[in-house]
């Protein structure tokens, strides 16, 4: 079993809140193109989306260098990005997933970016009928780690409200993706990613 086999994939949408939006989403795609974790991954960018396909420590690597990439292009101007992962499902038209769990090993550790982010949070275990879905105690342990980090400020109606190093969030939010995995085929997890959002930034200075 392989990644590309199980359906392992990502899908990432950069919004800067400027003018200059085609400029920074444009250049940070081609900075991070050139990177280990990009060459390892399959890639199609769309007019709303960029499709990423291959292995869960790959997405987790690209996604931070993306996100990153395109912070320092916005010179503190507000950045959202939209993040959809998903395992256990080839995708196109139909989902042809086999139903079986399966997890390759752990998230190797992401150096932190300097780069402080807010987040909210979903995860979506889709079991089938009759599937046990087993994944509560991996929820709980991974939002406890997570306070324990101090990455979590709060909870919200159908989101976890994150908060830390664009580096922490992402490996955790991945992480979490991947250990509900191990007794759930199918996972989805959905995150909204905030950076120099104003109050905040304006408060820093």
């Amino acid at each position: 079993m392989d990644a590309l086999e199980f359906g392992v994939g990502a899908r990432v949408s950069l919004h800067p809140m400027t003018d200059q939006f085609e400029d920074i989403i444009s250049g940070a795609l081609d900075e991070v193109s050139a990177t280990e974790a990009a060459n390892r991954l399959q890639a199609q960018t769309g007019t709303i989306s960029t499709l990423l396909r291959g292995r869960e420590a790959d997405l987790a690597r690209y996604l931070v260098d993306l996100v990153a990439a395109a912070t320092r292009r916005c010179h503190g101007t507000h950045l959202a990005a939209l993040i959809q992962l998903s395992r256990g499902c080839p995708g196109e038209v139909s989902c042809s997933g086999t139903g079986d769990a399966w997890v390759p090993g752990p998230l190797p550790e992401i150096s932190a970016t300097g780069v402080a982010a807010q987040a909210e949070w979903a995860l979506y275990p889709l079991t089938g009928p009759g599937e046990r879905a087993e994944h509560m105690e991996a929820i709980t342990a991974a939002i406890d780690r997570a306070r324990e980090r101090g990455l979590v400020t709060d909870g919200g109606h159908f989101v976890t409200l994150l908060s830390g190093d664009l580096a922490d969030i992402i490996s955790l939010v991945t992480a979490t993706w991947m250990q509900c995995g191990a007794s759930v085929g199918h996972v989805v997890s959905h995150l909204s990613l905030a950076v120099n959002i104003p109050d905040t930034h304006q408060e820093q200075q």
